[in-house]
């Protein structure tokens, strides 16, 4: 064969192409057969009549389906195109490729031929598959922790988060956050100020913020409050990025730090004012008012001790749950003074913030007792009585904490049964448990709670006693329940001579309209 350029441009061009250690063809667009590949094409020798997908589908007519043709879609479009293919090596050992197709054109520019090149990335695709995985391992660990996750870029765009905080910002999943921001949450304008102005902070200082006590309205329109650390995020080069933070919701906890405040700034006035102190905490412990119920009456009264420095610890407090039953607390803190009227501010505020949470006396007693076994000297204690009345079911279930046992009096029968203690006094030890018992009510019917102040009444009479005061319920037992109180007290003054030598605080249950049948 003569030396001529063509020939010597066809040998370079072999060479360049056997340099290749990807496949490439140039392929008939209407034929499919191979007109020209390099060795790393050939798995031996190719005929005049192999066809692409001959060899590397192992098919006997072109690909279709999941996979498109890729010289199908350079002859349709003319234009050059990249697609992902399973391809056969020459061990018959399937491999992922992306195949690179470009259109060689006749001079009517109508695709004759197609070339093809094939990238082996098997490798890749792993490597993609093992990233997916572990990308789906993390988002699973992340969405089973108790703890609230996302992060941002460095405009405080959310580029992910977990699945607590997806629920709290109103979204089924996580991927629902991605390229919004704070303003696009259900939180208020002003919190979401805050939370940019902390990311903006912790990324220009690049340094970490821990501890962040903040609000948050939550989507289902809960106001929470959230324990919150924000670090930045960085790149391979040590440039931020991003932040990361993460945050505990502490609600529960951050109302009881409220009550306990609201307790102990109503203490300080106290001591403001050291001449009026009874009549200012005994304003704050007992109840404005009252809840009205169909089928009840409810009756209260307070008598403070003559000495107005001698403080009591006595407390009593009828409110309404959120679940539309009533709280009934009765409790006396031990000692007197300025110290027991501090913990009975502090008793009667938890009492009622542990019971918006759950219904259970055994149970709110317990916690109550965990709370008060910290905060109280070592030599004081608390008698407590909590009761939660069904006003529909006609149901009184109780727990008590070491307190004088209150008095049931069923109308059937006149005589009162005591409502024993089911646990002892709060505060002894920290690790105290309690139960509950249950009385159905009926039509007449008459709970009857008090302080030590009526029972322990005397001056030159002889001390009232449980019994005594059990004696004076049963010949006065068809009483309103306003009239009972009066009664009582007025036993307890003429026992005392008018001379109160402890506090005394009572409350009176009378069931006017149920026709259940009482008992215990």
């Amino acid at each position: 064969m003569p030396d001529t350029e063509d020939t010597r441009s066809g040998s370079f061009l072999e060479k360049i192409l056997e340099s290749l250690t990807h496949p490439f063809y140039v392929i008939d667009a209407n034929d499919y057969t191979i007109k020209l590949a390099n060795s790393a094409a050939r798995f031996g020798e190719l005929t005049g009549s192999c066809t692409c997908y001959s060899v590397t589908h192992r098919r006997d007519k072109p690909c279709a389906g999941a996979h498109p043709c890729p010289l199908e879609e350079v002859r349709r479009t003319g234009q050059s195109v990249v697609v992902e293919h399973v391809h056969y090596d020459k061990d018959g050992v399937p491999r992922n490729v992306e195949v690179h197709g470009y259109p060689i054109l006749d001079e009517d520019g109508n695709v004759t031929q197609v070339i093809e090149y094939c990238l082996d990335i098997t490798e890749r695709k792993r490597m993609e598959e093992e990233a997916r995985a572990a990308r789906e391992m993390l988002q699973l660990v992340m969405d089973n922790i108790p703890q609230h996750i996302f992060w941002k870029d460095r405009n405080s765009v959310f580029l992910g988060c977990n699945k607590n905080f997806a629920q709290d910002a109103g979204f089924d999943d996580p991927a629902g956050l991605v390229g919004k921001t704070d303003y696009d949450m259900p939180w208020t304008r002003e919190e979401a100020d805050v939370y940019r102005e902390y990311d903006s902070r912790v990324m220009k200082a690049d340094t970490p913020i821990l501890h962040i006590i903040e609000p948050q309205l939550q989507a289902d329109g809960r106001q929470a409050w959230l324990d919150t650390n924000k670090i930045p995020l960085h790149d391979a080069n040590g440039n931020v990025v991003g932040i990361l933070g993460t945050y505990e919701d502490i609600t529960e906890r951050r109302l009881l730090e409220i009550e306990k405040e609201n307790a102990r700034k109503a203490l300080e006035q106290v001591y403001e004012r050291e001449r009026k102190i009874a009549e200012t905490l005994q304003r704050s412990f007992l109840p404005d008012s009252v809840p009205e119920m169909d089928g009840y009456r409810v009756a209260q009264a307070y008598y403070p001790a003559l000495d107005e420095a001698a403080i009591g610890g006595d407390i009593y407090d009828v409110f309404r749950l959120p679940s539309g039953k009533i709280g009934v607390a009765i409790a006396d803190v031990s000692g007197k003074g300025l110290r027991a009227a501090r913990y009975g501010a502090m008793v009667k505020y938890m009492l009622r913030a542990y019971s918006y949470r759950c219904d259970d006396p055994a149970q709110i007693l317990t916690q109550l007792n965990s709370s008060v076994s910290i905060d109280l000297d070592i030599d004081s204690f608390v008698t407590c009585f909590f009761a939660v009345l069904d006003p529909v079911a006609a149901t009184f279930t109780y727990a008590n904490a070491g307190h004088g046992e209150p008095l049931y009096v069923p109308r059937s029968t006149g005589v009162p049964i005591r409502m024993r203690v089911t646990g002892p006094v709060l505060g002894l030890h920290e690790a105290s448990t309690y139960t509950s018992e249950t009385i159905i009510l009926g039509e007449g019917d008459i709970v009857f709670l008090y302080t030590d102040g009526v029972t322990d009444a005397c001056g030159e009479q002889d001390r009232m006693h449980v019994e005594g005061l059990e004696e004076y319920l049963i010949a006065r037992c068809v009483m309103t329940a306003e009239e009972l109180i009066d009664c009582v007290m007025d036993e307890v003054k003429r026992r005392s001579g008018d001379r109160l030598a402890d506090d005394v605080a009572m409350v009176a249950l009378q069931v006017t309209g149920r026709s259940v049948t009482a008992g215990t």
